[in-house]
């Protein structure tokens, strides 16, 4: 799955925090079925690579950036799929490091059609 979305990803990139991160990391607080799916900035367009698992309720993820179609350097962020619901994309840009320990983590909340995904924080491994 590889494929070009419209976002206000050019805006935000220049705003990105250019942490280097290996992988994301998404608990799931909202009132839906969802899934985390990867954005990736290359070429000046953002595309899709990869998704996770569907998950419930206080259920949560984690995934390794590297096993998806992902370059070392190329910036990241999650991609809240929300099955039945709007999307929503995490307005915070990391740098794809396979050597990092670190992780972002992301936070979904709210009801299918009024969802939020918040950053909260990098974790260290």
């Amino acid at each position: 799955m590889s494929e070009t979305v419209n976002t206000a990803a050019n805006a935000e990139i220049a705003k990105a925090t250019y942490e280097k991160v290996s992988n994301l990391y998404l608990e799931n607080r909202g009132a839906y079925v969802c899934e985390l799916d990867i954005e990736v900035f290359r070429q000046g367009q953002v595309h899709l690579d990869g998704s996770g698992n569907n998950l419930c309720v206080c259920q949560e993820e984690e995934i390794f950036l590297g096993d998806y179609n992902i370059e070392e350097g190329e910036f990241v962020t999650a991609h809240l799929d929300v099955k039945w619901g709007s999307d929503n994309v995490g307005n915070t840009w990391f740098i794809f490091d396979p050597n990092s320990n670190k992780t972002a983590c992301f936070k979904a909340t709210g009801t299918t059609l009024n969802n939020s995904l918040e950053f909260t924080g990098l974790k260290t491994r």
